[in-house]
């Protein structure tokens, strides 16, 4: 039986050093990607195209709904100065393709410059949250330093447009939500780095309109 010689002293540092320097290599490589992967998601959370973000305000109001337990649709007025930046919370009974099933959207402005992500954000949560379900933020619009919401409904019998809603039991009839860009560059369109998607109002049925008795002599479509 030949018997194998140990490692010498100066082997083993050698090797300690050898394999100190590729670790560190290995662990460069490994933040580097990190890195490069955390740039290209900030990359693609700063480039969403406006169409993309205007089509996900649509498709999460349209399918906003109470049920028991579901919390209430909140819109609430708030300003900074002259500056509106309402924010506004609601359940859907289902989020879209990336978020199957019922969740609380909440959109609202981050107006922080120095924090990422700031602007217009929409924070999507599990209805019912349980243990380890997270919450989403995504940034949708982050030249956005206002948001100004307004609510259709019946006020003494006659359609009236209110600044806030807060109920568990009913949503308002219609929503109209503009995004509003930097103050100092409200008429500055090519400046003021809101999407051309986002200029105009988002105005959206949350509820059936009702129907008319049919009169004699209409003839049915």
């Amino acid at each position: 039986m030949i018997r194998r010689a140990g490692f010498t002293l100066v082997e083993v540092v050698v090797a300690l050093v050898v394999g100190g320097v590729v670790a560190a290599a290995g662990y460069g490589v490994l933040a580097g990607v990190a890195d490069g992967r955390a740039a290209v998601a900030r990359d693609r959370a700063e480039r969403i195209p406006g169409p993309a973000v205007r089509g996900a305000l649509d498709g999460w109001l349209r399918a906003a709904s109470l049920w028991e337990g579901s919390g209430p649709f909140r819109g609430r007025d708030r300003r900074i100065g002259p500056l509106s930046v309402d924010e506004l919370s609601f359940t859907v009974d289902d989020g879209g393709a990336l978020y199957p099933g019922r969740h609380r959207l909440t959109l609202w402005i981050e107006r922080d410059r120095t924090r990422q992500p700031h602007g217009l954000l929409a924070e999507i949560a599990p209805a019912e949250r349980r243990d380890g379900e997270r919450t989403d933020t995504l940034s949708l619009a982050p030249a956005a330093v206002g948001l100004d919401v307004r609510y259709r409904a019946k006020v003494r019998r006659k359609d009236a447009w209110l600044d806030a809603w807060d109920s568990e039991r009913t949503l308002p009839e219609a929503l109209e939500l503009v995004v509003l860009p930097a103050p100092e560059r409200a008429n500055d369109p090519a400046g003021d780095g809101l999407p051309d998607a986002l200029r105009l109002p988002v105005a959206v049925p949350l509820r059936p309109a009702p129907m008319r008795p049919e009169r004699i002599g209409d003839a049915p479509l």
